[in-house]
């Protein structure tokens, strides 16, 4: 005997349904269930009265909103899977003509691992975890890149000098960042002691920064 459970997760709740592989009975029918530690300890409570070894448990593998339950579930001992949104997605079109919404779904996946899941890879969730976080690195490269070409905009109106010392890739480094981070304009560098400006670069970039270039840097601010 084993169950079958499918979980439409989404952000702020999510729905399951159980299903009987030796009856074909639902166990479990669109239980609603939100997306926090209560609801997950509900759907425990929902759970226990399976037995774990025999209960195999299916996501889509859409968006990010599955990933805390998943992890859940899975330190729990419960054996899960991603499934392939487009698999499901035609699985749910053969077997209730393309209708959708959220008690549809989980029944629909519990249904779908119920005849698929000795094809399942659990490594596919692995996979998906590598495809997201290769995802949100390059987000977050876009935006370092972004935020790198509006300071180099913001020191052509306040301090154009300043490239011209350090460099195009200089004026990013640990060393000048702090030191604008705390004197943002050619005026307030000038106005700033020499040692408080070298005691500043020294320790963002540890002890790596050389006072030439300070010197060279308020020099230029005057």
């Amino acid at each position: 005997m084993t169950y079958f459970v499918g979980i439409d997760a989404a952000k702020y709740t999510h729905v399951m349904s159980c299903i009987d592989s030796t009856t074909g009975e639902l166990i479990h029918d669109s239980i609603a269930f939100d997306n926090s530690s209560k609801g997950y300890n509900e759907l425990l409570s929902k759970l226990s009265i399976l037995n774990k070894d025999e209960t195999v448990i299916g996501f889509e593998s859409t968006a990010h909103y599955h990933q805390n339950l998943f992890h859940f579930l899975s330190s729990n001992k419960y054996k899960c899977f991603l499934l392939n949104p487009i698999q499901t997605s035609r699985f749910r079109g053969l077997s209730i003509r393309n209708a959708k919404n959220d008690n549809i779904d989980s029944k629909s996946i519990a249904q779908f691992i119920m005849f698929s899941y000795k094809e399942l890879i659990n490594q596919e969730y692995i996979h998906n975890d590598l495809k997201e976080l290769c995802s949100q690195r390059d987000s977050l490269l876009n935006q370092s890149s972004s935020l790198k070409i509006k300071l180099l905009s913001y020191l052509d109106r306040v301090f154009p000098e300043l490239e011209s010392i350090v460099g195009k890739n200089g004026i990013h480094s640990k060393a000048i960042r702090a030191i604008l981070l705390k004197y943002s304009t050619a005026k307030s560098i000038s106005e700033t002691r020499i040692d408080h400006l070298c005691n500043l670069a020294k320790k963002a970039s540890g002890n790596k920064f050389k006072q030439e270039k300070i010197v060279k840097i308020k020099e230029a601010a005057k």
